[in-house]
């Protein structure tokens, strides 16, 4: 008896040289917890308008074999113009990123995620600020970001700030 197990080409795709997702127009690498690499991500646009939507692809790498499966989280935040605090106003959230359970995601391989946020039609002027990180849905722990000496320095990723157009 053989069992064959095809992995679509849109979920797992071959790795890149180095810590970088070639495709990926955003280089940014960012170690979670020695488990899992942010390779880096693509944005449909860098000034978006209340009421439109971002797509954002997120490109992940195990770094070790993952004993749990983990969630990705992507939070938008709005802050207005001329300052105040920022202010959540979208999510999206992944039980499996890139429909591919973390648990299987092989060591010689990059995850695409993909996400789409809606900005609110009723923002004023401002910035959006794109955040993004890995939590455990069983615990309710994120993956802490860790420098390149392994000491924590965020629970998350911030991606980029980005002006809302009106």
């Amino acid at each position: 008896f053989v069992l064959i197990f095809l992995v679509p080409q849109s979920w797992l795709h071959l790795s890149s040289a180095g810590n970088v997702a070639e495709p990926a127009g955003n280089d940014l690498y960012a170690n979670l917890a020695d488990q899992i690499a942010l390779l880096g991500y693509d944005l449909s646009d860098a000034s978006p308008a209340p009421g439109e939507t971002i797509d954002l692809t997120l490109y992940w790498r195990a770094l070790q074999p993952l004993e749990e499966n983990h969630q990705v989280y992507v939070h938008l935040f709005w802050e207005p113009a001329g300052g105040g605090e920022p202010q959540f106003v979208a999510q999206s959230d992944k039980i499996n990123p890139g429909e591919f359970p973390t648990r299987r995601w092989p060591l010689d391989r990059y995850v695409r995620d993909h996400h789409e946020l809606l900005i609110p039609p009723d923002l004023g002027p401002g910035r959006l600020i794109l955040r993004a990180g890995i939590w455990n849905q069983a615990s309710g722990w994120r993956l802490p970001r860790l420098d390149e000496n392994g000491a924590v320095i965020d629970d998350g990723i911030e991606l980029t700030i980005l002006e809302l157009a009106q």
